[in-house]
């Protein structure tokens, strides 16, 4: 399902992309085809290429089999990752804040890696309608 909302994504602004867009795409995308037509269009996005994707740069070259070879790698330590990570998270509600920032923060970097320079990414919580339940 996320690969198909990150095609959609693809298909309604690659005619007029912007810097942003096209690294999200380079780092997100699951389709080679989609990763392809971005290298030929954009490939001068190609030599900073997400550092949890370094193959990409090389992607113009690639046969067919080994960008897919590539892909289902990422897939299965993503899953490999997921299922390390997937346990049930509650955080009692009289004590959420702290708890809470910690919980996203890590998540956070676990999904987006280190934000640099010591800044930590806060995403924040209401539990008030989930009873401290994530």
């Amino acid at each position: 399902m996320i690969r198909r909302l990150i095609e959609a994504h693809f298909d309604q602004f690659a005619s007029e992309p912007n810097d942003r867009m096209i690294q999200f795409w380079l780092r997100e995308s699951r389709s080679p085809a989609m990763l392809v037509k971005i290298a030929q269009s954009h490939p001068q996005f190609l030599q900073d290429a997400p550092l949890q994707r370094p193959w990409i740069r090389n992607i113009p070259n690639m046969s067919p089999e080994e960008k897919q070879l590539e892909l289902k790698v990422e897939e299965e330590r993503e899953r490999k990752l997921d299922a390390d990570y997937s346990v049930s998270v509650v955080i009692p509600s009289n004590d959420c804040s702290v708890q809470c920032e910690q919980f996203f923060n890590a998540w956070a970097v676990r999904l987006y890696g280190d934000v640099g320079h010591g800044q930590v990414l806060t995403l924040g919580c209401n539990v008030g309608s989930n009873n401290g339940r994530f």
